[in-house]
């Protein structure tokens, strides 16, 4: 999926996804719905606001558990929220793309599609 705002292309995916409010300490649980390599669309009963900071705990595939610095940019309805990547470094970088990778392929293979 392309939104001509974006600086990244997004990619439609259904992954878990584990991730830590800075402001609270808690972890939560949620869905990411698209991802790129800018951010990600992820769904949560989370109560989350714009400028919330988060890490995001991404994994799946050989790039092994990735935590990521990240802000809640957006929210849709309720429970979809915005959130954009920050602060990340050239190897963080080429892990998010493996994950990326990873997550297009797995989706690509399963079933019905």
């Amino acid at each position: 999926m392309t939104d001509d705002r974006r600086a990244y292309e997004r990619h439609d995916v259904s992954v878990p996804v584990t991730f830590v409010s800075e402001n609270t300490g808690t972890t939560y649980k949620g869905t990411i719905k698209n991802i790129g390599m800018g951010g990600v669309l992820m769904e949560t009963v989370a109560r989350l606001s714009p400028m919330d900071r988060l890490e995001l705990h991404l994994s799946g595939g050989d790039a092994g558990t990735i935590k990521v610095p990240a802000v809640v940019v957006r929210y849709q309805l309720e429970s979809s929220f915005g959130i954009a990547f920050v602060s990340l470094g050239r190897d963080d970088q080429a892990r998010v793309r493996k994950l990326i990778d990873h997550f297009v392929k797995r989706r690509r293979r399963a079933p019905g599609e």
